[in-house]
């Protein structure tokens, strides 16, 4: 799909459209983050509505530039996510955490340090 005529989704972080071509209402390379799995008795947000069986579905949807920033505050964060995590068909690599397929040989990449490399045991 080309990707100006993409589906767009609004990032809740930026409040700017994110391009969603592989899932409907989700951005692509993004997050999605269920409010209900941040909320605890007591936590931050408390969810007390599903104790009580009341259950309203609600999430964050963050772009992958979002994302990125969000990496970028918590590193140790980012520490716990490797390499090849998201589809990226460019030339260089959109980010520490993309993947591609080899326009030419097909052999699977991953980024590091801003270059293409071929994925050990991907062949």
């Amino acid at each position: 799909m080309d990707i100006t005529t993409a589906e767009q989704v609004i990032c809740s972080a930026c409040g700017e459209g994110a391009p969603s071509t592989y899932q409907s209402g989700l951005p692509d390379s993004g997050w999605s983050l269920p409010f209900q799995s941040f909320g605890y008795y007591g936590g931050f947000s408390d969810d007390l509505e599903a104790e009580f069986g009341i259950t309203v579905f609600q999430r964050w949807v963050l772009c992958h530039d979002c994302v990125m920033k969000f990496l970028y505050v918590f590193p140790a964060l980012a520490k716990s996510i490797q390499a090849g995590q998201h589809p990226c068909e460019n030339d260089t690599p959109c980010c520490q955490f993309a993947w591609r397929t080899h326009p030419e040989t097909g052999v699977i990449q991953i980024a590091q340090l801003g270059q293409w490399v071929d994925k050990p045991n991907s062949n």
